[in-house]
């Protein structure tokens, strides 16, 4: 499959809070097989949206929802 993907459209990075006051790490969370495909080509660069520190929060589901959750971990008696 990411052989068949299209290196034109963007990647999209987070900006998250590393460890460190005031460290911020880069993550990405669309675009893995945009990235290998790009990695297999040898593509100098690709395009990439990075969000801010903000927009990545304003993204992120809250804990505890449904979306925050991962597969196999989802609440009984419900």
């Amino acid at each position: 499959y990411a052989m068949t993907t299209d290196l034109t459209r963007p990647v999209i990075i987070a900006t998250v809070n590393g460890s460190a006051p005031g460290e911020r790490l880069a993550l990405l969370i669309d675009g893995t097989h945009r990235l290998y495909k790009g990695h297999a080509t040898g593509a100098a660069q690709l395009p990439a949206w990075v969000l801010t520190p903000a927009e990545t929060l304003a993204i992120r589901a809250p804990r505890g929802s449904r979306a925050a959750r991962r597969p196999g971990t989802e609440r009984s008696g419900r």
